[in-house]
């Protein structure tokens, strides 16, 4: 993954991350990731 930094044109940070729904009626220490999520943080100036 590139990334790139500047004090005048701002970054956006694109990551994909993966995610297990977890509650106390089904809970879950192992096994596979259920879902995926992604999510954008933007550094603006």
């Amino acid at each position: 993954m590139t990334e790139s930094y500047s004090a005048t044109t701002g970054t956006q940070l694109k990551y994909t991350t993966g995610y297990v729904k977890v509650n106390s009626a089904t809970p879950v220490t192992e096994g596979p990731v259920k879902g995926v999520a992604t999510f954008t943080i933007d550094y603006t100036i």
